[in-house]
């Protein structure tokens, strides 16, 4: 798995993007990355002139150099490390 560092590195003024998914609807748009800011990119479509996507944490970042998922806060399953931690704190409350 690659970095949020890997994907800002890729991620460059006039690469094409396909939005796959957004809000749990398919939508399957092309976009292109039009400006990019230390804090947000922006994408431009056919029927839009230009739409941002704010940069989030690299926690909420997954990214394999294909694929990008980007979760809300709280809605990211828990991978084995930290369900591991929930467990041993779960155990040693009771």
């Amino acid at each position: 798995m690659k970095t949020l560092a890997d994907l800002k590195r890729e991620l460059r003024i006039g690469r094409k993007c396909v939005l796959l998914e957004r809000f749990g609807q398919k939508c399957e748009q092309e976009r292109e990355v039009v400006k990019i800011q230390t804090n947000s990119w922006c994408f431009k479509t056919l029927e839009k002139p230009a739409t941002w996507l704010d940069i989030p944490k690299a926690s909420l970042v997954e990214f394999d150099g294909v694929n990008i998922k980007i979760y809300n806060a709280g809605h990211r399953p828990l991978n084995v490390r930290r369900t591991s931690y929930q467990r041993w704190v779960g155990a040693s409350a009771e």
